[in-house]
């Protein structure tokens, strides 16, 4: 029988470009003592290194999502372009939930630091968060199984990609269903489809009519609403195709989702991913991240 690793590098070379190293992720309730110092983590409070301070937004401080130790990762956070070691955080604010990013001026939600484990320390709650459990994600202790993920149906990357022959995606449902009967076996999944995804890299999942890309990139489009509408019918199709063209820059760094298990919840079922455009991956430019909620 072959591996799941054996079979990825079976497949058809057409899927090459449409598969994204991904490390799916399973948060289990967990106490502080649990959890070393600088370890992954879901939550709770996090692990700061002296010169960086609980990040803000407009006076209140910001509710820690996540951390992670990326020199713990081995070889996928450098197949998924970030650095081999250090830390990278994640925060969000609660009171602006649907996008959030460069055009808040001041947010930052995603900050990365070079500094090792024997530098940090476990920072204390500030006022504001420690008044409200609202205001705290629920501490969780992280297993990681990392696979390669195909990109789903809807993903803009299909745009520029070979259509694949019959036997090519004969192949691909193949390897699918492997997949996820290997992760329902490895995390105790039932036979449904709604378990929660948390993963690191890989593609998004998409609750409502437009995928997570095309927000990001409505996002930082120039060109406002009432400016589109203006524009001659012709050069308002092309100029839908060019930015749907610049949404496959993407891609996705974290996905946070709803979890009764855990007790994560973003908006009404929702789901909460961390964006960056590939030339500000490279250029490590994580204050060009964008936080996109989406929910049924």
């Amino acid at each position: 029988m072959h591996t799941l690793a054996e079979e990825f590098q079976s497949l058809p070379p057409v899927f090459n470009s449409v598969f994204r190293p991904s490390i799916v992720l399973r948060p289990i309730p967990a106490s502080e003592s649990e959890l070393a110092l600088g370890e992954s983590r879901m939550g709770g409070r996090p692990d700061l290194p002296a010169d960086m301070e609980w990040p803000q937004y407009e006076g209140k401080h910001l509710v820690f999502v996540a951390q992670f130790a990326l020199g713990d990762l081995g070889g996928w956070a450098q197949m998924m372009g970030l650095p081999a070691a250090g830390h990278l955080y994640f925060f969000h604010d609660q009171d602006h939930t649907w996008e959030l990013g460069p055009k808040q001026e001041g947010f930052q939600g995603v900050i990365y630091s070079p500094a090792s484990r024997k530098d940090l320390h476990r920072a204390d709650f500030p006022a504001d968060i420690a008044e409200g459990a609202e205001h705290q994600c629920p501490l969780c202790k992280i297993e990681r199984h990392p696979l390669q993920q195909n990109a789903p149906p809807w993903a803009p990357i299909w745009q520029s990609t070979q259509a694949p022959s019959e036997e090519d995606l004969l192949a691909i449902n193949d390897y699918n269903t492997r997949l996820f009967d290997h992760l329902r076996g490895t995390l105790g999944w039932p036979e449904k489809e709604t378990e929660p995804w948390h993963a690191l890299g890989g593609f998004p999942t998409k609750l409502v009519q437009d995928p997570v890309e095309w927000e990001c990139q409505s996002y930082v489009c120039e060109m406002s609403d009432e400016e589109f509408w203006e524009l001659p019918a012709e050069d308002g199709i092309a100029f839908e195709e060019q930015q749907k063209a610049m949404s496959q820059d993407w891609v996705q760094l974290l996905q946070c989702d709803y979890d009764e298990t855990t007790g994560t919840c973003w908006s009404d079922m929702g789901m909460l991913c961390y964006m960056i455009r590939k030339q500000d991956l490279a250029a490590l430019a994580f204050d060009r991240v964008v936080a996109i909620m989406q929910s049924h």
